[in-house]
C-alpha cells in the first residue's frame, strides 16, 4: 500500500466534522411546490486516528447522506469537513484532490460499485492514477494491495466482476479504498449485500487490515453484531441529527438517549436484564417538516413539555459519553429519579406513549419491528 499525504503535526484527528449540513430539494407529492429535505442538520463529531466510529440509527436518518457529504458526493451545504487537518470541504480543485487521496468509500453492494466492464487491475490502480507513481510501481501496489485483502493477482488481476463472487467483489472493493491509504476508509454497510459465511470472513479481514495498517473506519451499520466486532465508538443518528455517542462498551451496557435504548432492546437477549426493555412504534416524522424543539419526542416514553420547546444539545453525563436529551437515561435504563412525570399531549391516548417500556424481551417473544439502516 501506498502512504498518503497527511497533515505534519500528527495530532489532528482523522475527520472533523462541524455542524455539517446536507439538504435537498424534493417535489411535495400532488403539489408543484418544492420542499427542501434536511437530510443532515448541523452534524459535529469527530475520528481519532486508528479509530473505527460506527453511525446506526432508523432507515432515513441521513447516514449514508452524511457519508456521501463526507467524500463530497454531494458538497456540504454548510459547516466544515478537515481530514487529517485538510479543509475538504470547499469546492475548490485542491480541497477535491485532497479529498480524493484522503478518503475512500467501501459501498453497500459491490457488484453495483464496480464498473463492469474494468478488470479487476484496472479497478484497484484506479486511485492510483493521479500519483507519481511509474507503471511498474502501481502494478506491484496492485498486486501486494491484492494479496492482503486474499485474492491472487496472477489469478484474479484479469478477471472482471461477473467472474467473481460475491465475497471476492467486496474483497476488491475493499482493496480499491485502501491501495492509496488513505487517512479514512468510510465503510457503508460493507457486508449487508453478503450471506452470513462471507459476511464473517469480511467482518474479520477489516478487522484484521485496520491492526496491520492502523486504519481509521467511519462505519455505517444496520447490524449491531458486526459494529460491536468492528467500532471502538458508536453514534446514533436521528432524523438528521447525532443524539448520543459513546465507547461501544458503554453505550451497549447503559445508553442514555430513549432511542439508542430502543434500538438495542430490538437485539434479542438470552439472558436477563434489569433495564427496562422501549419498543419503538410508529414511524419518524418527515424531514421536510421534523418537530420543534427535540425530534424524538413524539415517539419517546419520557417526553416533558420542555421537549417542545428546547432542542437538546449533546452534552457529557458520563466520561465521553455524550447524550442530546433533556432526561437521559440513568444506569437502569431510567430517567433520573427526580425527573416530572412524562407528558401527554391532548390527542396522545391514556393507554401510552408511542415508545413502550417493559422488561427485555425473551427468545419466545414476537420479534421488535426492525430498526431499519440508512
Amino acid at each position: 500500500m501506498v502512504a498518503s499525504d497527511t497533515s505534519s503535526d500528527g495530532r489532528s484527528p482523522a475527520l472533523l466534522a462541524e455542524q455539517v449540513v446536507q439538504e435537498f430539494t424534493v417535489a411535495r407529492s400532488g403539489s408543484l411546490r418544492s420542499a427542501k429535505v434536511s437530510a443532515v442538520a448541523g452534524v459535529s463529531f469527530e475520528v481519532a486516528r486508528g479509530e473505527t466510529l460506527a453511525i446506526v440509527g432508523e432507515t432515513g436518518s441521513g447516514k449514508t447522506s452524511l457519508a456521501r457529504t463526507i467524500i463530497g458526493a454531494p458538497h456540504a451545504r454548510g459547516g466544515r469537513i478537515d481530514i487529517a487537518g485538510q479543509n475538504v470541504s470547499s469546492r475548490s480543485r485542491k480541497a477535491r484532490h485532497a479529498r480524493h487521496q484522503l478518503v475512500q468509500m467501501i459501498f453497500q453492494d459491490p457488484s453495483s460499485a464496480l464498473d463492469p466492464t474494468w478488470s479487476v487491475e484496472r479497478t484497484v490502480a484506479e486511485p492510483l492514477r493521479r500519483s507519481n507513481m511509474t507503471r511498474k510501481q502501481r502494478q506491484d501496489a496492485v498486486a501486494e494491495c491484492l494479496r492482503q485483502v486474499g485474492l491472487d493477482p496472477s489469478i484474479h488481476g484479469k478477471r472482471r466482476p461477473s467472474e467473481l463472487s460475491g465475497g471476492q467483489q467486496q474483497r476488491v472493493a475493499i482493496a480499491r479504498a485502501l491501495v492509496c491509504r488513505p487517512a479514512l476508509v468510510i465503510c457503508d454497510e460493507p457486508v449487508t449485500a453478503l450471506d452470513a459465511a462471507t459476511q464473517a470472513q469480511v467482518v474479520e479481514l477489516l478487522a484484521e487490515l485496520k491492526r496491520e495498517f492502523h486504519l481509521t473506519y467511519l462505519l455505517i451499520a444496520h447490524d449491531l453484531a458486526v459494529v460491536q466486532q468492528l467500532a471502538d465508538r458508536v453514534a446514533t443518528m436521528y432524523l438528521g441529527k447525532i443524539c448520543e455517542e459513546a465507547s461501544v462498551s458503554q453505550l451497549f451496557r447503559a445508553p442514555a438517549h430513549p432511542y439508542t435504548a430502543a434500538l438495542l432492546s430490538a437485539i434479542p437477549s438470552f439472558t436477563p436484564d434489569e433495564r427496562p426493555r422501549l419498543r419503538l412504534l410508529g414511524e419518524p416524522p418527515s424531514p421536510m417538516d421534523p418537530p420543534s424543539g427535540c425530534r424524538f419526542r413524539a415517539r419517546c416514553a419520557f417526553a416533558q413539555e420542555v421537549c417542545a420547546q428546547i432542542e437538546p444539545v449533546k452534552r457529557e453525563i458520563r466520561p465521553d459519553h455524550l447524550v442530546a436529551c433533556h432526561f437521559p437515561l440513568d444506569e437502569t435504563g431510567r430517567p433520573a429519579p427526580d425527573a416530572p412525570a412524562p407528558f401527554r399531549t391532548s390527542g396522545e391516548s391514556a393507554s401510552g406513549p408511542l415508545v413502550s417500556a417493559g422488561s427485555r424481551r425473551s427468545p419466545a417473544e414476537p420479534p421488535v419491528p426492525d430498526a431499519g439502516t440508512e
